[in-house]
């Protein structure tokens, strides 16, 4: 995945690690966090600050084709084509 600066056009960081295409990708509501989704059934977790990897979500059984946090930045639904996760972040 690409970061571009849209007022420039130049490219800001690339996020290595997931090994199939993106299918969606969801910034926490308070803009510290981004979770992207893959056809590798793999949720990842990045640092907006320093777009470093915090953590991957595995498990999912099936490509995961939504991610979405909730409004208090504490759950990351997760859909796939035959299950929902619900992941719980700590306050």
């Amino acid at each position: 995945m690409k970061l571009w600066d849209a007022a420039t056009g130049k490219e800001i960081a690339t996020l290595p690690g997931h090994a199939g295409r993106m299918t969606s990708l969801a910034f926490r509501p308070d803009g510290k966090m981004l979770a992207s989704a893959s056809r590798d059934n793999a949720v990842k977790l990045w640092d907006v600050a320093t777009w470093k990897e915090i953590a991957t979500l595995e498990g999912h059984e099936s490509i995961i084709n939504s991610v979405a946090f909730s409004s208090n930045n504490r759950l990351l639904a997760v859909g796939g084509y035959n299950s929902v996760k619900l992941w719980v972040f700590p306050p």
